[in-house]
């Protein structure tokens, strides 16, 4: 299973990868060679299950996380569809101002059980998040990525993608009812 997080910044969606990983085990960080260092991208998990859990990029305290962290967005997905294929389920956090629905929508043509969350915090809350954040970004950006998000869910529900809009902590709880096969 593949399972994509959608919302601006601000939302909401790292919240959710950190709650779902609370209730994991760490097994090990994937690096590779980015301009002369090492870079993290991603993370295997275990669930209670025995299966493993891939989650591309890091997660720091103070910066964007997941995908945001990986500069070649190609890359990112060739890991994604490498761990899927090795058995991984797999939770990413979509660049929303890089990547659409295309690359989901192909998950899918291709009968991989692909879902996604939308991340339904009102856009002022987004916003005033992001305000407190030591980087900034400018609102304009915020709510192109909100209604982007918007539309691309859109497009993954008229194409038969399963998709739930919710908030952080029940996002979290649907993504581990998905991942230990209890449908909600």
């Amino acid at each position: 299973m593949i399972i994509r997080i959608l919302g601006t910044n601000g939302s909401g969606k790292s919240t959710v990868v950190k709650l779902v990983t609370n209730e994991l085990q760490h097994i090990y960080e994937i690096k590779y060679p980015e301009e002369n260092k090492r870079v993290a991208m991603g993370n295997i998990w275990e669930m209670k299950t025995g299966r493993r859990l891939f989650i591309p990029g890091h997660y720091n305290p103070g910066v964007n996380g997941g995908m945001d962290t990986i500069k070649i967005l190609d890359r990112a997905y060739e890991k994604i569809t490498e761990f899927h294929g090795l058995g991984c389920d797999v939770l990413y956090e979509g660049k929303n101002h890089a990547d659409g629905s295309t690359r989901a929508l192909k998950y899918h043509q291709c009968k991989i059980d692909f879902r996604a969350i939308l991340m339904t915090r009102p856009l002022d809350d987004c916003i005033n998040a992001v305000r407190k954040r030591p980087s900034k970004m400018a609102e304009k950006d915020i709510r192109q990525r909100y209604y982007l998000s918007i539309r691309i869910a859109k497009a993954l529900e008229e194409a038969g993608v399963p998709v739930v809009r919710t908030i952080s902590k029940d996002a979290a709880n649907q993504v581990l009812c998905w991942l230990y096969g209890l449908e909600r």
